[in-house]
């Protein structure tokens, strides 16, 4: 399996499996986004779809882990909600930036798109960063 789809299945089945996965496993999983990552960067224009449908799912699966974030508040009650209320609109607004930054990119021209995608995919990374965090605050 090329590195492109092995990334996109950890990325997509990931959360649901980690948690019954041991630590190494888990950092190698990380590992093996983090390559895929890089690799999409160095995508060129006749790729362009690739990159664009990679990013799209991305946002998607980032997209619900926040809404299970949000969820597990919400059964956590009215103090664990106060104590994240920040936190989940953070990753709200960022999942919202991010969404209209990957539509412009999908819009643009060559020129433009050969100049951002380095900068979209570098932000959908700290995004994920943002949600990982978010889960190990909950976890603690």
């Amino acid at each position: 399996m090329n590195r492109f789809l092995a990334s996109s299945l950890i990325l997509l089945i990931g959360p649901a499996i980690m948690s019954s996965c041991g630590k190494e496993e888990v950092q190698a999983a990380k590992a093996e986004l983090r390559e895929g990552w890089d690799e999409l960067k160095e995508f060129t224009v006749d790729r362009r779809e690739v990159v664009q449908v990679r990013l799209e799912e991305a946002m998607d699966d980032l997209g619900r882990q926040v809404d299970q974030i949000d969820d597990r508040l919400e059964e956590g009650g009215e103090a664990a909600k106060e104590q994240y209320e920040d936190l989940v609109a953070d990753l709200r607004q960022q999942r919202a930036a991010l969404g209209g930054r990957i539509e412009e990119l999908r819009e643009a021209g060559e020129d433009v798109w050969v100049r951002t995608r380095v900068e979209v995919v570098d932000a959908v990374k700290a995004f994920e960063r943002s949600v990982e965090d978010a889960w190990t605050r909950l976890r603690s």
